[in-house]
């Protein structure tokens, strides 16, 4: 879907989209992650008729908000059959990177966020007193939106294992009126 430097085109993403609703129901998954994003002044009609189709199936579908501090919605987080999600900083505030809106359901933590590189990358800066800042050998730390929304589908999935659908579980972790909330940031939720 996506080229390793994140590049993707629309059809091509839609198209794997599609495909994940054509699967029978006993293999199609419940929720999908999207952590990426970009700007569209004339809306993205392919990918959201596929999200469409995705939704209208059951599926939960979750999405980055973007990395920009910027209330200009993203594609696809800002469909409404989407849950766009924004990143909190380790202190539970808002992540001075995220972008933010009434379009944004939710928030998580998504700044310093440990998780799996591959083996034996070490980047173009220099070692600097003893440390290379560039240099990962299976872990990295990580910051932006794209690591807040998996842990938001993290949390729906926790939530599955009682029982209960997918819909449910955002019903009950992200729409419910009562809980704690952000402003242009949506729910807190931390999984």
């Amino acid at each position: 879907m996506l080229s390793t430097e994140g590049d993707g085109s629309e059809d091509d993403i839609a198209q794997q989209l599609l495909e994940l609703a054509g699967l029978p129901s006993d293999k199609r998954p419940h929720l999908v992650n999207l952590s990426f994003g970009g700007y569209s002044p004339i809306g993205m009609g392919f990918l959201a008729d596929a999200i469409k189709r995705l939704h209208e199936l059951g599926v939960v579908v979750v999405a980055s908000a973007g990395n920009d501090a910027s209330c200009m919605p993203t594609y696809p987080s800002v469909l409404p059959e989407v849950i766009g999600v924004g990143a909190l900083d380790e202190d539970g505030w808002p992540a001075e990177y995220t972008n933010f809106g009434p379009w944004v359901d939710a928030s998580t933590r998504g700044t310093d966020v440990v998780s799996l590189f591959f083996e034996g990358f070490n980047g173009a800066e220099a070692p600097e007193k003893g440390e290379d800042p560039d240099a990962f050998e299976g872990w990295a730390k990580w910051s932006g939106t794209s690591f807040a929304a998996p842990r938001v589908v993290a949390t729906l999935a926790a939530e599955m294992q009682t029982g209960t659908s997918g819909r449910d579980a955002v019903k009950k972790l992200i729409k419910e009126e009562k809980l704690p909330r952000h402003p242009m940031l949506g729910t807190l939720v931390n999984p």
